[in-house]
């Protein structure tokens, strides 16, 4: 309805496993035999786009039904296969993240655009009774970078993003994009 506005959501339902009994016959992965692993995943967005300003917003939140037999079934893999341990399935993970940013028309299809994104996310936000959330599953990220487009259809980009609680994966990132 508004010319630069966009506004929406999404959700997504389904089983994770299909209570396939051919993972009781794989012993290389857990046994999720009989478990079917509702998987529920929804989310909501905005965007606004006028003037040169990009401001965008997202909240994504997603639930696991079976999460306490799945992860009884990972815990007896993981201790039979001490070295190829699987990480717990959480009963319920979330995200969310705002970014602005603004281009500049430099002439032709000439633009530079820099941008700011702030974003948490915890993947293990609640585990069922009796399993531990591992605390690299969640952070809070601040990226700063800058896109610059030659011409219409060729992106470059580079940005920095800060982790604030897991410090070591703070990262440079370079890309090239070309759309055809």
């Amino acid at each position: 309805g508004i010319p630069g506005v966009l506004v929406g959501g999404a959700i997504f339902t389904g089983k994770t496993t299909h209570a396939n009994a051919n993972f009781r016959a794989d012993n290389t992965q857990p046994d999720f035999a009989g478990i079917g692993g509702q998987m529920t995943l929804w989310d909501v967005h905005a965007r606004v786009q006028r003037h040169g300003f990009d401001i965008q917003a997202l909240y994504a939140r997603g639930h696991f039904a079976e999460s306490d037999k799945l992860d009884v079934a990972i815990d007896a893999y993981n201790i039979a296969n001490p070295t190829t341990t699987r990480p717990y399935l959480p009963t319920d993970f979330y995200g969310w993240l705002v970014q602005g940013a603004y281009t500049f028309n430099l002439g032709g299809d000439l633009t530079l655009s820099p941008f700011a994104r702030y974003e948490m996310y915890n993947t293990q936000a609640k585990l069922p009774l009796g399993f531990t959330a591992d605390p690299a599953n969640r952070d809070r990220v601040v990226t700063t970078g800058i896109s610059f487009k030659p011409m219409s259809d060729v992106v470059l980009k580079a940005d920095f993003q800060h982790y604030i609680e897991h410090k070591d994966n703070d990262r440079i990132n370079l890309g090239l994009g070309y759309q055809f």
